[in-house]
């Protein structure tokens, strides 16, 4: 799942739920940095 949400973001698809979805799938990968990073931006598209 993680390699469509980064290829759709390569293709220039940005958006919250994108960014979610990807935020979501790196903590349960156990990568909280890069998680933080999608869900940062999340929050940025969708600050409520």
């Amino acid at each position: 799942m993680l390699d469509s949400l980064e290829k759709m973001l390569g293709k220039g698809i940005d958006n919250a739920l994108l960014r979610f979805g990807l935020g979501k799938g790196y903590l349960d990968l156990d990568d909280p940095a890069k998680a933080a990073e999608h869900l940062q931006r999340c929050v940025e598209f969708d600050p409520n």
